[in-house]
């Protein structure tokens, strides 16, 4: 949806630039054509961004295999797993355990 709506805005803006690359009074535009080049290119980083994510997530999908860390020995307390942007901060002292991401969360199996 907001890649769609990056494309929109994209064309949207090409479309300004070439009327003001038509119109006849180009030295009184110049300012707003910086301010509409900036903006377009904000846009089209912004949509090859979110592209990339979309690839990642797409290759996430086709693996299947989730991402887990083991802890064999103890975890203590202030320790902080993270697993692919989510993240799990100990407060308690615990055994072995194996831990996964779940949604937004990393949670102990």
């Amino acid at each position: 949806m907001e890649y769609k709506n990056c494309l929109k805005n994209c064309e949207k803006l090409q479309q300004v630039l070439a009327s003001f690359a038509s119109s006849e009074q180009k030295p009184s535009i110049t300012d707003v054509g910086r301010k509409v080049k900036a903006t377009l290119l904000s846009y089209e980083q912004k949509a090859e961004r979110i592209k990339v994510i979309q690839a990642r997530l797409n290759v996430r999908k086709q693996t299947g295999s989730d991402a887990m860390v083991t802890v064999k020995g103890m975890i203590y307390p202030n320790v902080c797993i993270g697993i692919d942007g989510a993240s799990f901060n100990n407060r308690a002292r615990k055994g072995g355990c194996s831990m996964v991401r779940e949604g937004t969360d990393v949670v102990s199996r």
